[in-house]
């Protein structure tokens, strides 16, 4: 019997997911037994090993370097991560070149920062394209959502969107912006995305297969 990780509410369904380390969380009725929760496990079996393995074979292929050299993400390249005298950070040759006395904590700082300013260039000529006006932009440390609409229209985004290629930071941008018009994944909501970005199905693919990205720093 699988490891799980069982969340019980006032749900009338069963439901299983597998998360990015390859867990099974498993949702359940508050008062359900747990032999039909295993029962329910044991039918879904070859589904759970079959997502469980493709998950897990991604995470390796997005997170790991086969070199075994000093890389980082940015812009869906893995950059060749080095180091040199000046202070500044240099992007030249496939390679992210940092000052000698970097910490991981300088780079995230970086990273978030040259995200900001992507999304300052993005998002207002996306905006008025769409003939929509987003009351505020923040960039966030979120890790389960790229990005995010709120109610009152406020956007977030997370900065680690500036590991994705420019097109798929485009789609997030657009996808946010369309949810000033639709608070919902309607039929109508996708035909407003697709308008303004005809490949985003595409894109948005990109983002799924690159989920682990979210975990990095």
């Amino acid at each position: 019997m699988f490891d799980y990780k069982l969340i019980r509410s006032d749900r009338k369904t069963l439901s299983v997911e597998i998360d990015r380390d390859g867990g099974l969380i498993v949702r359940a009725p508050r008062r359900l037994d747990k032999a039909t929760i295993e029962c329910f496990l044991e039918s879904r079996k070859r589904w759970i090993e079959e997502n469980r393995r493709r998950m897990l074979e991604r995470r390796a292929a997005v997170v790991q370097d086969s070199s075994g050299a000093q890389t980082v993400w940015y812009h869906g390249s893995q950059l060749q991560l080095l180091q040199h005298d000046a202070s500044n950070v240099e992007i030249r040759d496939g390679a992210l070149i940092v000052p000698h006395n970097w910490t991981q904590a300088y780079l995230r700082a970086w990273l978030k920062e040259m995200c900001k300013q992507e999304l300052q260039s993005r998002v207002p000529p996306a905006a008025a394209l769409l003939g929509v006006q987003p009351t505020a932009i923040h960039v966030t440390e979120a890790k389960t959502r790229w990005g995010s609409c709120s109610s009152k229209n406020s956007l977030n985004f997370s900065w680690r969107l500036i590991f994705c290629p420019p097109e798929v930071m485009d789609y997030v941008v657009i996808h946010e912006l369309c949810h000033i018009r639709h608070k919902n994944h309607s039929a109508a909501f996708w035909a407003l995305v697709a308008e303004h970005d005809p490949q985003y199905e595409t894109h948005r693919a990109w983002l799924g297969s690159h989920a682990a990205l979210m975990d990095l720093f």
